[in-house]
């Protein structure tokens, strides 16, 4: 039989309960789920690359995952990486319609890229559909509770290590 392997990519700042949903639900699909860090230049992160890895590595040993997945950092395109890895299958979480869009042209692209690799999109529950990084970013930036937004242990590092930033005072009614 040969080995079916896969990769979840995102840039998981911070991770969310939505992308540990998705490894969830992947990874008995596959005898091995890459989750690859991608790094984007473009998106200034909350977490460093090193800390984002530390929580995701430590997500997948609590739940005794260790050897189904493996936590990649990379700054290839997934294609790329699919090839070096000898990945046929890129899994991706689709929470919405605009998701849908967006990841569909992606999947052709890749599929072109790799020279065939298949994306599988895996819809995201009720529970976690509204979930983005970007939403709790927001909420831990303002001093804001997220945990109910991340795993336990993504709440306690942010708690721990990273603390929100203090709101401006709202300056509106007072003279100058």
């Amino acid at each position: 039989m040969l080995a079916v392997k896969a990769i979840f990519a995102g840039t998981f700042d911070p991770p969310t309960l939505g992308h540990w949903e998705i490894i969830q639900r992947a990874h008995p699909l596959f005898e091995k789920l890459y989750v690859v860090l991608a790094l984007n230049s473009v998106k200034n992160p909350l977490l460093s690359v090193s800390e984002r890895e530390e929580v995701l590595k430590k997500l997948i040993s609590d739940a005794g995952l260790k050897n189904k997945c493996e936590v990649l950092s990379s700054s290839e395109l997934v294609a790329q990486l699919s090839q070096k890895l000898k990945v046929d299958y890129l899994v991706r979480g689709v929470r919405s319609g605009k998701d849908l869009e967006h990841e569909l042209p992606m999947s052709v692209a890749n599929e072109i890229l790799s020279q065939g690799m298949t994306t599988i999109l895996i819809p995201s529950t009720k529970e976690s559909t509204f979930v983005s990084s970007t939403l709790v970013r927001e909420i831990h930036g303002l001093g804001g509770d997220v945990s109910a937004f991340v795993p336990k242990v993504v709440s306690d590092f942010l708690k721990s290590k990273i603390k929100p930033k203090k709101p401006s005072k709202n300056t509106k009614g007072k003279k100058k």
